[in-house]
């Protein structure tokens, strides 16, 4: 089948199995460039005398290839249109005082710039731009621009001992970021990052829109006020983005944060292309750049991407409208550090030219009408335009925003559901229905900071004492829920509700949705279902500060018998929810013997360490040697995609990860021996494991883990044994990992 879309001539990018490219492969097709890409296993190769159809045909044809695709060329997504709206109140920027700003009214960027909330951003959170690159001496932007110290790093290959000098990026200090589009052949110069695209530029209005200073009585502002903006340059002049720049650009990110510590927690892509059809112009996969992606969400990266401009529902089952990367948000890609914005206008509806999906885009943010912000243009400093791309970087500051106060720990899920969840309602056709609101994510990220004491522990009875946290003092929280249960159901759980607006504990019904009577807390009263019994005399609420505390005396039912995972949600008065969170887990007594085989120990039982060894004791009655598999999973919730998913099989005295797909195993590692393997969750190393055995009935299995930071928050750990003859446990809930 002839190749389709627009792609750079003589190019291919290649992933090999063995990541090494073969020496005959340089020879046959006369290469002049084989150059790693990124950090995922892809190669660049450069032919001036292959085509790029031949070289896809003899790679393809190869055992040792794993993929192949030509380098394709994506574009900018921009959308010139006309309009206005109006706003008020400082900052005494005279673009958002006239009312030109109208989009950050609409997300009451306002509410969380003024008291009490009172933040406006932090030079401590960076925010990476894959753009045509930013005009960095722009007056609105030149305090807010990220400036390196003096630096080397390698792109696309490992340092063994040094890095190939075709793979090295060296700057002195005071760059402003890294210009992919000259690291790959192009114009410019690798250190100097500043946006050539068009009269007004393009990632110049981004950087305005995220970051632009605020409060200095110039032009516009940005969400931030204060910001480091970090212009990684991945599109030409013309607006072109290869598909090997893009790598690199998201590559150079993540080189920064692991050899230079610099906090690079969110970025943001106003672009994209199609997978195929007519409007396509890359026709492929595109795995290099997923991959890319993921391996940024592995170090605690967030994606804003731009949903696109065609008025197309990115869910309608066919390659010709998935538009990448906004498209891999959907949760069936695997991807979930990506957040997808459409656009909205003035009226909270979607804008006309708007992208949508009720599956694949997440939310929607002002971009429709006028969007003012800075230009690159000498003679016209401060320009407007309208898309997906300017509606995106509303919510990239939104997620800096959120994360320059204190009181917003989230790990990337954790921000991302705090975006997504407290949202306005709109009836938008995306999965949350609505339109960004900054106020609302960041008291949503707040509402996270939930607790139990004990984590962990197992009795029939219990006083458990719940901590939750409100960024305007506890008096600000209205209900605060919680629920035990094997997993996250409200049928047949113990699960209760306190309203701290009237004093009053509830437990719900075994339906999962009707209250019984309500009592405050120390009134001589029990409340049951047939899961549990509350001892409201026994129990209290206090306040004090930012925390409300709630112990509540619990009985638990023997038929309620087994290892439980215990989730706390919070909801403020203005509807502000931190979704549920996994917080800790509890073993109710006369766990019913699985026989032959069971987890009978795990530890630690709950931790929020990067790295941890985690140890697992199975037991069977037919003694230790008659287990043949222990599995472990670490996810919020219990599902093999997307996972720490740990396979240790004594037959082979090997341990095994589950790749992100949840099916398969990676090659297998020996307790006590050497090595690493990793999936974009984490990474087991075998010199920190080990398996030992009592002599009797029990298998100990220890495996050293490191946790990537997009990981955190909400894990819950599980545990099964499987028996030589294929008896199984069953999946238990051992502990939580936060």
């Amino acid at each position: 089948m002839p190749l389709t879309g627009t792609f750079k001539a003589g190019e291919v990018l290649v992933k090999f199995h063995n990541g090494i490219v073969p020496a005959d492969i340089i020879v046959s097709l006369n290469l002049s460039k084989a150059i790693g890409i990124g950090g995922a296993g892809w190669h660049r190769l450069v032919s001036p005398s292959s085509s790029t159809e031949a070289m896809v045909k003899v790679l393809a044809a190869r055992g040792d290839v794993e993929v192949v695709e030509p380098n394709y060329i994506l574009h900018l997504t921009t959308s010139p249109c006309g309009g206005n709206g109006s706003v008020s109140s400082p900052p005494d920027d005279p673009c958002y005082t006239d009312g030109s700003l109208w989009g950050l009214g609409k997300i009451a960027a306002p509410s969380v710039w003024h008291s009490p909330v009172s933040t406006t951003g932090s030079s401590s959170i960076v925010v990476g731009l894959l753009d045509s690159g930013v005009l960095a001496s722009h007056e609105d932007l030149t305090d807010n621009m990220w400036s390196s110290p003096s630096f080397s790093i390698c792109i696309g290959a490992v340092p063994n001992p040094t890095c190939p000098s075709a793979n090295t990026v060296s700057c002195s200090a005071g760059a402003h970021g890294f210009n992919a589009v000259a690291f790959g052949g192009g114009s410019g110069t690798v250190c100097d990052p500043s946006d050539d695209y068009a009269t007004i530029g393009h990632g110049t209005l981004v950087a305005g829109i995220v970051g632009a200073k605020g409060n200095n009585s110039k032009g516009v502002v940005g969400v931030n006020w204060t910001s480091t903006l970090m212009s990684l340059k991945i599109a030409d002049s013309s607006g072109n983005l290869a598909v090997s720049n893009i790598v690199n650009g998201i590559e150079f990110a993540v080189q920064m944060k692991l050899n230079y510590s610099t906090n690079i927690r969110v970025l943001n892509g106003s672009f994209g292309c199609y997978l195929s059809g007519a409007s396509s112009n890359c026709s492929g996969s595109l795995g290099s750049i997923q991959d890319e992606i993921k391996r940024a969400g592995s170090y605690d990266m967030l994606l804003a991407a731009a949903a696109g401009n065609d008025s197309t529902n990115l869910d309608c089952g066919s390659s010709s409208c998935q538009f990448v990367p906004a498209y891999w948000s959907n949760p069936n890609q695997y991807t979930p550090n990506i957040i997808a914005v459409a656009s909205t206008d003035s009226n909270d509806s979607m804008s006309s030219f708007s992208n949508y999906g009720t599956t694949s885009v997440q939310i929607g943010a002002p971009g429709g009408l006028v969007i003012w912000s800075t230009s690159r243009s000498s003679t016209l400093p401060y320009w407007y335009d309208d898309g997906t791309s300017f509606a995106t970087p509303h919510v990239a500051g939104t997620a800096a925003l959120a994360l320059a106060n204190s009181n917003c720990t989230a790990s990337t899920l954790g921000l991302k559901s705090a975006i997504v969840t407290n949202v306005d309602a709109n009836s938008l056709s995306v999965s949350s229905g609505g339109r960004l609101n900054a106020y609302g994510s960041l008291r949503g990220c707040a509402l996270q900071n939930v607790s139990v004491s004990p984590a962990a522990g197992n009795s029939s009875s219990q006083t458990f004492t719940y901590t939750f946290h409100d960024l305007l003092g506890y008096a600000d929280l209205d209900v605060v829920d919680i629920l035990i249960r094997d997993f996250l159901d409200a049928t047949n759980a113990c699960y209760l509700a306190y309203s701290r607006t009237n004093n009053l504990v509830y437990l719900v019904a075994d339906d999962g949705s009707t209250l019984g009577t309500g009592y405050a807390p120390g009134t001589p009263q029990t409340l049951s279902n047939s899961q549990c019994s509350i001892d409201v005399g026994a129990s209290n609420m206090s306040g004090s500060g930012n925390v409300l505390t709630l112990a509540v005396a619990t009985t638990f039912a023997s038929g309620f018998a087994g290892r439980k995972i215990v989730y706390a949600a919070g909801r403020d008065v203005s509807s502000n929810n931190s979704g549920w969170q996994a917080v800790g887990t509890w073993a109710v007594p006369t766990v019913p013997t699985l026989t032959p085989a069971t987890i009978t120990s795990w530890s630690p039982t709950t931790s929020g360490n990067l790295s941890e060894t985690f140890t697992a004791v199975a037991h069977d009655g037919s003694g230790y040697g008659d287990i043949q598999v222990v599995d472990i999973l670490i996810n919020s919730t219990l599902n093999g995609a997307s996972a720490c998913y740990i396979a240790y099989s004594q037959t082979y005295n090997a341990i095994y990860l589950v790749p992100d797909s949840g099916s398969g195993l990676s090659a297998g590692l020996t307790p006590g021996g050497s090595g690493t393997v990793q999936n974009t969750q984490c990474q087991i190393s075998a010199s920190g494991s080990s398996v030992s055995n009592d002599g009797g009935d029990n298998l100990t299995v220890s495996v050293a883990v490191t946790l990537f930071p997009g990981f955190q928050g909400n894990q819950v750990a599980y545990v099964a044994a499987v028996t030589n003859s294929g008896v199984s446990s069953g999946w238990q809930r051992m502990g939580t990992w936060r």
